[in-house]
């Protein structure tokens, strides 16, 4: 059976605040230690800066994973690059941080590309729709035709993104303390 990815958050929406209990809101510095501060989260999550500091003889590191999460419930947000289709949805896909990603050279780190299964296939509107995943996280290197990737997701539930709030606030951000629509 085919589900709609917004008739997936709805459906959460009923299941009350105990169904989100033990899950982590994480965002995509997390998958990157080191923080948003450090030079390679900025070369990881930017084409430009990458090419920047390649053309200043600054070579990358091999990207580091986040032990902490391995194994962890997570929800995360970012944009759906299909891999496998079947019965006319996605059960396979690639979770980006940002449009493009995968699609232009180079893509991002491993360290920022989930490899995202889905129990049941979702109805994407298309390539890059923005969604959030919940679901157990390890450190599990892929490869794929597109991108090498170091985190595997097991999808409990996929939603379509549509609450910027909801996303763990980076400290310092001007909306942080903002109140929720």
């Amino acid at each position: 059976m085919l589900i709609p990815v917004d008739s997936l958050a709805d459906s959460r929406k009923g299941a009350g605040a105990g169904a989100d209990a033990g899950v982590r809101d994480i965002t995509w510095a997390d998958l990157a230690p080191g923080g948003r501060d450090k030079r390679e989260y900025v070369r990881d999550v930017s084409p430009l800066a990458s090419l920047v500091l390649r053309l200043k003889g600054d070579v990358p590191q091999t990207p580091v994973m986040a032990g902490e999460l391995d194994g962890r419930r997570v929800r995360l947000s970012g944009y759906i690059v299909p891999l496998e289709f079947i019965d006319g949805g996605v059960r396979t896909f690639l979770l980006v941080p940002y449009v493009g990603a995968c699609i232009h050279v180079p893509p991002p780190p491993k360290n920022q590309i989930v490899m995202v299964t889905s129990a049941r296939p979702i109805e994407a509107r298309g390539l890059f729709q923005a969604v959030t995943v919940t679901g157990t996280l390890s450190i599990a290197d892929s490869r794929t035709e597109v991108a090498e990737t170091g985190y595997r997701l097991n999808a409990s539930d996929v939603s379509a993104y549509s609450e910027y709030r909801r996303v763990k606030r980076l400290q310092g951000h001007r909306d942080a303390d903002a109140p929720r629509e």
